[in-house]
């Protein structure tokens, strides 16, 4: 499946290069997140939470980058979201960037 979301700016391109990174480290820390919790008061400061977890400061404009660009009209609609749940293979293109799900 080919997913073209439009053009880019340098900011939402430098967050889409980051993305696969950024859920690399979600997916690694996953199964350590429920004991990380059990040790780590809630009110810790969040910046050392993200770099214990590998993930950029959640000061960084990268994470309103992100969300703005999940905010575009593709992602509302269900039908393509289904789709996108669905299959094995997918690239997405967005700028200059492609990233791509085998």
């Amino acid at each position: 499946m080919l997913i073209w979301l439009g053009e880019a700016s340098t900011i939402e391109e430098a967050a889409l290069r980051a993305l696969p990174k950024i859920v690399d480290a979600l997916d690694s820390a996953e199964p350590q997140l429920a004991l990380w919790n059990a040790h780590h008061h809630p009110s810790e400061k969040m910046d050392s939470v993200f770099a214990e977890l590998g993930l950029p400061d959640p000061k960084s404009k990268i994470w309103s980058t992100i969300s703005g660009l999940l905010d575009r009209l593709w992602f509302k609609r269900l039908w393509v979201l289904q789709e996108v749940a669905l299959t094995k293979q997918l690239e997405v293109f967005c700028g200059s960037v492609t990233i791509a799900r085998m």
